[in-house]
């Protein structure tokens, strides 16, 4: 299977307005994967993204958060 990972740092706005990329990316046969910061992990999830890979601005570290 095709993968995308959309990266998607900047704020929860930014992530929601992704959703049609997502949608078409789906679409196309791809597995959607988003990065973006933890506390916007639900607005990525609300995009559709089949794992969102969120991280904490301070600690520099990422945890997979799957979609459900």
């Amino acid at each position: 299977m095709k993968k995308a990972l959309v990266i998607r740092l900047s704020s929860a706005g930014d992530i929601l307005i992704t959703h049609p990329l997502v949608a078409a990316l789906k679409h196309a046969g791809y597995e959607t994967h988003l990065l973006c910061r933890e506390k916007f992990a639900p607005a990525a999830k609300a995009a559709g993204a089949d794992r969102v890979i969120g991280y904490s601005s301070g600690a520099g570290s990422a945890k997979s958060l799957s979609a459900e």
